[in-house]
């Protein structure tokens, strides 16, 4: 791994963990657990395998 792609990814994960500390100090918990799992899921459903549609029916 490069040195540079190294260094944007701990630069991104300190800007996420920054960034969800701030939603937690203004918004309070309960609303940042349902935005992050309402993310979650939403990654998932996007990450789903679909089923091909190359029926001739």
């Amino acid at each position: 791994m490069p040195v540079t792609s190294f260094a944007l990814l701990v630069l991104s994960a300190l800007v996420a963990l920054v960034l969800a500390l701030w939603a937690l100090s203004s918004w309070g918990a309960l609303t940042v657990l349902g935005v992050i799992l309402g993310l979650v899921l939403f990654g998932l459903w996007a990450a789903a395998p679909m089923p091909n549609d190359d029926s001739t029916t």
